[in-house]
């Protein structure tokens, strides 16, 4: 049963347990009649909650998601979104089957590890392997798409990005988007 904090007409307040039943047995207790032996008492109304944006939940899944990621030199998440539905996510790490770069370290060429691939990859070959057209999706990252994902987000049909922060940004992606051809947004909202 839920609990219900009450206020008398003293100003007390008590705590009372009570069954879904008693809004209609007892209507007088609530609209702040008589309805008990020991005084008046208001409901108060329910604490107003901020209903999340969808673009926010969006990114949040995709920094949780990120949290799997194997290569701990970058954390990344990717949602892939249609008509507001998650259709694919995806995480950085060693392809299916190889090692981690969290258990063996990291195979670095040209300051990049190259063991683990992108989460936006990683989410393409996801909705592939299991038949899911990503054509009009929306892309929500944790960080700045690099050229490589941003190319093969393109190609998948994603013309939306929606990013979490700023992280080695290419101008072959600024140039795709200020000719139009992908828009690429950076989220405002806090985490």
């Amino acid at each position: 049963m839920p609990n219900v904090l009450l206020t008398n007409e003293q100003g007390v307040q008590e705590v009372f347990a009570v069954p879904p039943s008693a809004h209609s047995r007892f209507p007088s207790v609530w609209s702040g009649g008589t309805g008990s032996a020991s005084g008046q008492y208001s409901v108060p109304d329910p604490p107003k909650r901020a209903r999340p944006t969808k673009i926010g939940t969006f990114m949040r899944s995709a920094y949780l998601v990120g949290q799997l990621g194997t290569c701990d030199r970058a954390r990344v998440g990717v949602s892939l979104v249609h008509v507001d539905h998650i259709v694919a996510q995806g995480y950085n790490g060693a392809i299916s089957g190889e090692a981690h770069c969290d258990d063996v370290g990291h195979d670095i060429q040209n300051n990049h590890c190259v063991r683990a691939a992108h989460a936006e990859a990683n989410a393409i070959a996801f909705a592939a392997k299991q038949g899911i057209q990503l054509l009009g999706c929306t892309a929500y990252i944790t960080i700045y798409p690099c050229w490589t994902c941003t190319k093969l987000l393109f190609a998948a049909g994603i013309r939306r990005i929606v990013y979490g922060e700023r992280y080695a940004v290419d101008e072959r992606v600024e140039d795709l988007a200020s000719r139009g051809r992908i828009s690429i947004e950076k989220w405002l909202e806090p985490r």
